[in-house]
């Protein structure tokens, strides 16, 4: 550990029959030919089932892996599972890979399970799969869209709409003008700005999805509301405007040449004469 730089990826394989578990084997692979090294961890294996709308655990088996594959005699035989999760309450220092039964079920079901340690790790494997070229981008944004709006750990909230943040930034990497990119702009943007409006009773909350609507905001429709909010002839579900935040926007109209948008920073530099305001405007 101490003299070998990488970290490895575990994945769970196995087959189902008759609704049973058969040939479960745990696999592990080095980030590469340049760090080749295979570790020996200690991590537990966990099965879960959706049970009445929820991820409930149907078995948890402790296994020690080392090599290319370790069997896990212990779930030969349990439930076909709907997820398998092989870093369970995180023992070991590795990236998970989720088989494709688990992403299904991630896909949709994420927000429900009730554990937050093992949503953030799911968010994480899921993620993790993008920045290593196995998760296909619109795969995360589609569990993105359908999960981020049902977070309700705060700090969760945060790392996973940081997520979402970089995703639109991968899109505009990529410079996509088709279909596709137009409709994931809109639907992004239209979750952002309804968890704007859902969260009117939480402030914090509320500020984290408006700034992610910041982030996200490229289409007339929403610079135009960024705009109209900023100058006060539009209401965010109650929201005050902080100084950083109204930076924030004008920042971000001026990235998008929004008309007015140069305007904005000399009037905003007269109305706030501290010194980040000025830094801001510089």
């Amino acid at each position: 550990w101490l003299y070998h730089a990488g970290v490895n990826t575990i994945a769970a394989n196995y087959s189902c029959s008759n609704g049973k578990i058969k040939d479960f084997t745990l696999t592990q692979t080095a980030p590469g030919k340049e760090l080749p090294t295979l570790r020996e961890q200690r991590v537990q294996v966990a099965a879960f089932k959706i049970d009445d709308g929820k991820l409930s655990l149907i078995k948890n088996v402790p296994v020690t892996y080392k090599g290319a594959k370790t069997a896990v005699d212990g779930l030969d035989g349990a439930a076909c599972p709907d997820l398998v999760y092989p870093n369970y309450q995180d023992w070991g220092y590795a990236k998970v890979q989720l088989d494709a039964r688990s992403f299904d079920t991630a896909r949709t079901k994420l927000s429900q399970v009730d554990d937050p340690l093992l949503r953030a790790m799911l968010w994480q494997s899921l993620w993790d799969g993008v920045r290593d070229a196995q998760l296909p981008l619109n795969d995360f944004i589609t569990v993105a869209l359908n999960n981020a709006p049902q977070e309700k750990d705060y700090t969760l909230l945060g790392d996973v709409l940081g997520k979402v943040v970089q995703s639109k930034a991968y899109l505009d990497a990529m410079r996509l003008d088709n279909a596709y990119a137009k409709q994931t702009y809109a639907a992004l943007e239209k979750m952002a700005w309804d968890g704007v409006l859902a969260h009117k009773a939480n402030a914090d909350v509320q500020r984290r999805w408006f700034n992610l609507y910041v982030s996200l905001a490229s289409s007339p429709e929403a610079l135009a509301r960024l705009a109209g909010i900023l100058d006060g002839k539009l209401d965010a579900a109650g929201l005050q405007l902080t100084q950083d935040m109204r930076w924030s926007i004008i920042a971000h109209l001026n990235r998008y040449n929004h008309a007015g948008a140069e305007a904005l920073i000399a009037a905003e530099s007269a109305r706030d004469k501290s010194d980040a305001g000025q830094v801001a405007a510089g």
